[in-house]
Formats: structure tokens, sequence, C-alpha cells
């Protein structure tokens, strides 16, 4: 998974900012880094586990696509879906690797 580029689009800059915080760089609030790394590394590991490799999740309200991005990145099926299609968008610019067939980014 890749931090997408900038963008002079302020929806793009805020999902980006939220981005940068909770993965990206520790220094600007290592208290909301700390504790969203914990909870996805929790529900990754536990969705994974339930879901098996020939799983599929639907991720409803997927913000930046962050956790479905490393579910598929697991071999999980995925589907994102989100109200705002720019949050879909930034997903897909995120996606780097993983089982691409099995990571379905919808709206």
């Amino acid at each position: 998974m890749k931090l997408p580029a900038e963008r002079d689009d302020p929806m793009w800059a805020r999902v980006r900012a939220h981005d940068v915080e909770e993965l990206w760089d520790d220094s600007l609030a290592p208290h909301v880094a700390a504790a969203y790394r914990a909870r996805l590394r929790l529900l990754v590991d536990l969705v994974a586990e339930l879901a098996g490799p020939s799983g599929r999740v639907l991720d409803v309200g997927c913000a930046q696509g962050t956790l479905g991005l490393m579910l598929g990145e697991r071999g999980v099926r995925v589907d994102l879906l989100d109200i705002r299609p720019e949050n879909i968008e930034y997903a897909r610019s995120r996606y780097e690797h993983g089982y691409e067939e099995r990571l379905m980014i919808v709206r």
C-alpha cells in the first residue's frame, strides 16, 4: 500500500492528511498513530483468520481503504464501499500489490 501524491482537491487533501497522520508520520500525532495501528492489526488478523484464504469481505464506509487493502494483500477478496466517490478514488490510488483479481472496489 502506498501513499498517493498530493492534489489541490480539498477532499483529497483531507483524506490524505488522515492517512499521513495514521500510517506514515508518527511525529504528527503519536497517540493517534499508535491506537490506529493497534486496532488495525487486530482487525486485519481477526478478519483474515475468520475469512480464510477463499473468503470475501465487504468493507462498508471504507474511507481511505486501509483495512480492505491490507486484507487484499493477504489474499482475502474485498469489496470496498463508501458513499463518497473521492474515497474510492483515493483507495484505488493506494493499491500497490496483492491479489489484484481479488480486490474489487465498488461505489
